[in-house]
């Protein structure tokens, strides 16, 4: 079992008497934005109703949702022309149309309908930041990622659903995650990092030493085929690797629940198996993540350039295959230690 001190995730204190605040940058997004009165005034009244304590469930869902698409509006727009569905004329479809291509739809996590069945409850920094300091964050993690995992999924279902009708095909679709209150609970680490997890199956770091010579000789991740569910059923950890997942260009992390999205809290992490690739240029300037020319490895980057970063790996990033403790596998390729694309569970509902 592995423990950990409450800090980081454990540190991040959610602060209802912060929502006041929210309220005010969030109006003047809102006031700011290029959308008709009708719809301004729409969102704003919603929001202003889940902002009140009586219409609140114990983790404010429904506004960081809100908060979340609000957000995305003042953050879309400097990669271009920006569309947003709008909610006070029932339209369907995506929540955001960048530059007349790009569909991007925006869903927020939640902890779950009941967090005492899963046994998450006892591990919320609600419940243990007055404790003796210690959780185990391996189990606490396993939950998290599975709460995750379904909200990425759930915007999959919403694209076949739409398919053809309000979303066109051939088109990148890109889902815009916000962790929502879990973000007070979730290391993403840096770059937020920790989303490979789920995306394509990153287990725990490892070393391979000569037990000659007691040299490391090597070193990267071990590779997980999928994670269980509090009730002990399989959800794929390897989304992007999944054939259900094939209709998914990326995945936009916005790791910051209660302050303006920048490209210092919110990263794009590609689908190397994408159908319609979205290039990353259609996000200049941000932080994103995609594989190597040669399908080998799958790490962050900056304006083409990979970047060095704290991890297993001598030069920062995480091996796509070769090492018997390969991060993920190689793109388009089966490895004996990892599962082919069509052998992958599909995700599961949490």
């Amino acid at each position: 079992m592995q423990r950990v001190k409450l800090q980081g995730a454990g540190g991040k204190i959610l602060k209802n008497e912060g929502i006041s605040r929210q309220l005010c940058e969030l109006y003047t997004v809102l006031g700011d934005a290029e959308i008709p009165d009708d719809e301004r005034t729409f969102r704003k009244q919603h929001l202003q109703w889940a902002a009140e304590p009586a219409n609140q469930d114990p983790f404010a869902n429904t506004f960081f949702q809100l908060a979340h698409e609000i957000r995305s509006l003042a953050f879309l727009p400097q990669y271009g022309n920006t569309r947003m569905a709008y909610d006070s004329k029932h339209e369907g479809g995506a929540d955001f149309v960048l530059n007349g291509a790009v569909y991007v739809e925006c869903v927020c996590a939640s902890p779950g309908r009941n967090v005492q069945e899963s046994g998450l409850d006892p591990l919320l920094v609600r419940n243990t930041v007055n404790s003796a300091g210690l959780i185990d964050y391996a189990e606490k993690n396993r939950l998290l990622k599975a709460r995750l995992t379904n909200s990425l999924q759930n915007k999959v279902d919403f694209y076949q659903k739409h398919l053809d009708r309000s979303i066109p095909g051939g088109q990148p679709y890109v889902i815009f995650l916000s962790p929502g209150y879990l973000t007070y609970e979730w290391f993403e680490e840096e770059y937020g990092a920790a989303l490979t997890e789920i995306l394509l199956g990153r287990g725990q770091p490892t070393i391979t030493i000569n037990v000659e010579t007691g040299k490391v000789v090597a070193s990267g991740y071990a590779h997980e085929n999928s994670l269980s569910k509090y009730n002990g059923a399989a959800i794929n950890c390897n989304l992007f690797c999944s054939p259900d997942f094939k209709c998914v260009s990326g995945v936009l992390l916005a790791a910051a629940p209660d302050e303006r999205y920048t490209m210092d809290n919110t990263f794009l992490f590609l689908n190397p198996f994408a159908e319609n690739r979205l290039p990353p240029s259609a996000f200049q300037g941000l932080v994103y993540w995609d594989s190597t020319s040669d399908g080998t490895k799958y790490c962050p980057w900056h304006d083409g350039k990979p970047i060095k970063m704290d991890s297993p790996q001598s030069d920062g990033s995480t091996a796509l295959s070769g090492r018997k403790h390969a991060h993920v596998l190689r793109v388009g390729a089966r490895q004996d230690r990892a599962p082919a694309r069509g052998d992958l569970p599909r995700a599961g509902s949490v």
